[in-house]
């Protein structure tokens, strides 16, 4: 056989490897997509990034009014956004995206493998093994989590190259090798949180592991390596932390971590339809919510026994005069450990299927846990480790030191050959049925295509472009998120924990008054009041359910779909029976002058019979709707509950005899008297503000459609503030808000935690012709 014969069959071998991960992933572009739900969430901001331009790197579509950034997957979204941008349709770009995501990845654990002395050929066999294991390709519904599982050995190829010894090493080089650990650690923490604590605990044991291993010679150039390493992690987090800012977002109880860490019986048997090899020798076990704690994410990604094995075997030959054996250990004693959870979990099953804890059916109280595992205190209190509250998914960790001991293993010499054996069969027991694997690929992809025919193009044809929409009622809305960057409209609706709740603070009073899933009682002045504002220029009531038509559309009974997060949705429901029950919401609106309503069988749309995106027109519909003109000075004392209600629109706490309050943001709409409709008019607004003073000063802008007002107020006196307006009109919108207000609660006054941004006592309106 000639060496260039032998060099092509090599080339296939190697190219083939990274072809069954790509179609074990469901990333075939144009025949498959791996998932619905979050992939149409990264389609949302890729979307939406393409709309502006390619320096944008924030959603201005979705979680209006702030521009909304991306709370995991970012690289991800931006290279697809390149796609989109080339006219790419949305379920091939994004199919394609993940491909070459994995084929970095490949790459990537090829190279490392090389590094530490392995043929192309095996680091190939050992990058494919890493790409099929379960907790890659079953997290790829979780869209970006999984590319950052897959990237782990690719992001310790720089790592690696900063520990290696060299006669001299100067500033260049240690430049060099810093850039490259900085590019790797902004895209690791911008990718996923999870994998990027992993990547820096993994790292940091690398290079601490070579140092101890050759202390004394070595000792100032490994300290050097740690130190760039951890400069480099520390810019990558600060970076993350600037772009997504600050947030109010929920810290899972104890039982969370519980019932999402993984199972000794998960460990050992696998699920039924992930292991091909487990499912043949008929020793896979079915599993569903009824029986254990945490979700189907759990139960799937954690097969670990064959992974195990083949590390025992390989870890004789594993030898390492660097270290590498005593990182490897590390990351694998460390990764299983916190996996577990704060409580040992050993074939740990329900006694009964609807008791909760803490609220939840998926989370687990400490009395069904064997014993605590001693991470509890860890996970509650550590900074970082107390938001990774899925568990299992610290197998990763684990996980990458076994394959690390699997590479060592392989090096030449004694017991290779036991080790390169046991990595063939972890590849064997790894790769999923190769039928429903595939079956599942292509019915999300007709699934995204169904959502476009169903959803996007009746939704483009009724709301036009620039629109402000709202979708009641919210939820985890993936779904509209992605029509309305695909429509290149606004909406407040948003999907994704995180981009929820960094998002509702700033929603307008009618979203905030509602929960997750509730409808408003009087559909119609909701309208109104939404509409009147400006809030929005079009209401869209969905019928479907989110988040679950988002994984499977319309609903699990049509979709015939197995979806993570929700086996405990029997009560999921299809448009048809959903359109049945709002119809009696409908009726006040049905008819009513100023209104008009478009049903589609998959949504309804509540528009105003005028464009309101043209404020003289929104002028003119609201005045027609008015129950009466108040009288100047507006006090709010003097205000009836129903003028209230159109005065104070947005942004308002409930009256207080002389005066209210206002929230950081909020709205006035005050209908204006004669002199004003004909020639220039002044409004003054008299107000104290709340928690000024001269050491926290607040500063408070006003506006119209005309230059804004900023006043800078030092004390808690009453103020004043004259507003022009140079052109006549009905109607005025006045915009108000308070840099850094702040609640009595944080002041520590009071219990009270609303946001206070003005007490306002007086509203004057005058004329030219008056002041005159």
């Amino acid at each position: 056989m000639s060496t260039a014969f032998r060099r092509h069959l090599s080339h296939l071998a190697i190219g083939a490897g990274l072809v069954l991960a790509i179609f074990v992933y469901n990333a075939v572009p144009g025949l498959t997509v791996p998932g619905l739900g979050q992939p149409l969430w990264v389609t949302t901001f890729a979307q939406s990034i393409a709309n502006q331009n390619l320096l944008a790197l924030t959603s201005n579509n979705t979680g209006v009014p702030l521009p909304s950034p991306m709370a995991f997957g970012l690289p991800g979204a931006y290279s697809l956004a390149l796609l989109l941008r080339m006219g790419m349709a949305a379920p091939t770009g994004y199919a394609l995206m993940c491909a070459a995501w994995l084929a970095v990845a490949y790459a990537g654990a090829i190279r490392l493998a090389i590094r530490l002395g392995l043929t192309r050929m095996r680091g190939a066999l050992l990058a494919t093994v890493w790409l099929c294991l379960p907790m890659v390709w079953i997290h790829a519904s979780y869209s970006m989590l999984s590319i950052g599982f897959a990237m782990l050995p690719a992001y310790l190829v720089p790592v690696f190259d900063a520990g290696q010894p060299g006669a001299r090493r100067g500033v260049r080089w240690w430049a060099l090798i810093g850039l490259r650990l900085t590019l790797v650690g902004i895209v690791s923490a911008f990718m996923d949180g999870y994998t990027f604590v992993m990547y820096a605990l993994a790292s940091v044991a690398w290079l601490a592991s070579i140092l101890f291993a050759d202390w004394r010679e070595h000792r100032a150039r490994q300290w050097w390596g740690i130190l760039v390493q951890l400069g480099a992690l520390i810019l990558a987090a600060l970076l993350y932390r600037l772009y997504v800012g600050g947030s109010d977002y929920w810290v899972a109880p104890l039982s969370a971590f519980r019932g999402w860490g993984a199972d000794l019986a998960f460990l050992t048997q696998p699920t039924s339809g992930v292991s091909w090899l487990g499912d043949l020798l008929h020793i896979s076990q079915h599993r569903d919510i009824d029986q254990w704690f945490g979700d189907r994410s759990v139960w799937e990604t954690t097969f670990l026994l064959p992974l195990i094995c083949a590390s025992v075997i390989a870890w004789r030959a594993a030898t390492s005069r660097q270290g590498w054996r005593m990182a490897t250990l590390a990351m694998l004693l460390f990764g299983v450990y916190m996996s577990l959870g704060p409580s040992l979990k050993a074939w740990s099953q329900r006694a009964d299927a609807t008791v909760m804890a803490d609220g939840d059916i998926h989370f687990m109280p400490e009395s069904a846990a064997r014993m605590p595992t001693g991470s509890g205190w860890a996970s509650a209190h550590l900074p970082v480790l107390n938001n990774m509250r899925a568990s299992y998914r610290w197998l990763g960790l684990g996980m990458l030191g076994m394959w690390l001991v699997l590479a060592l293993g392989q090096r030449q010499g004694k017991g290779s050959r036991a080790a390169h054996v046991a990595t063939w069969i972890v590849l064997l027991a790894s790769l999923p049925p190769p039928s429903i694997r595939f079956a599942d690929g292509r019915g999300y992809h007709a699934m995204w295509h169904q959502v476009d025919h169903d959803v996007l193009k009746p939704f483009r044809a009724q709301v036009p472009p620039d629109s402000l929409v709202v979708g009641l009622p919210y939820n985890n809305d993936f779904l509209l998120g992605y029509v309305a960057a695909k429509s290149r409209v606004r909406t407040y609706n948003t999907g994704g924990d995180k981009n929820l709740a960094m998002a509702e603070p700033h929603w307008p009073a009618p979203m905030r008054e509602l929960g997750p899933g509730q409808f408003p009682v009087n559909l119609l002045d909701t309208a109104e009041r939404l509409f009147m504002s400006g809030a929005a220029t079009a209401l869209l009531v969905p019928l479907y359910q989110e988040p679950i038509a988002s994984h499977a559309w319309p609903c699990l009974l049509v979709a015939d779909m197995e979806v993570t997060d929700e086996d405990d949705a029997p009560s999921n429901r299809c448009p048809a029976a959903i359109a049945q029950d709002v119809e009696h919401l409908l009726d006040p609106i049905n008819g009513a002058p100023g209104f008009r309503v478009v049903r589609t069988p998959s949504f309804v749309l509540i528009l105003a019979d005028v464009d309101l995106r043209d404020p003289y027109k929104r002028d003119e519909w609201s005045s027609a709707r008015r129950v009466g003109q108040p009288a100047y000075p507006v006090t709010p004392a003097g205000l009836s509950p129903e003028m209230a209600s159109q005065v104070l629109l947005d942004g308002w706490s409930p009256l207080e005899g002389e005066y209210v309050w206002s929230s950081s943001h909020a709205t006035l709409r005050l209908p204006l008297p004669p002199g004003c409709q004909t020639g220039s008019c002044t409004i003054r607004l008299v107000f104290h503000t709340y928690a000024a003073s001269r050491l926290h000063p607040k500063h408070v802008t006003l506006w119209t459609d005309d230059a804004p007002i900023t006043k800078h107020i030092r004390d808690d006196g009453f103020h004043d503030v004259a507003i022009p307006l140079t052109v006549p009109r009905k109607l005025v919108t006045v915009s108000i808000e308070v840099q850094d207000a702040t609640s009595p609660y944080a002041q520590g006054t009071s219990e009270d935690r609303r946001i206070l941004g003005i007490a306002l006592y007086r509203v004057e309106v005058s004329s030219a012709a008056t002041t005159q």
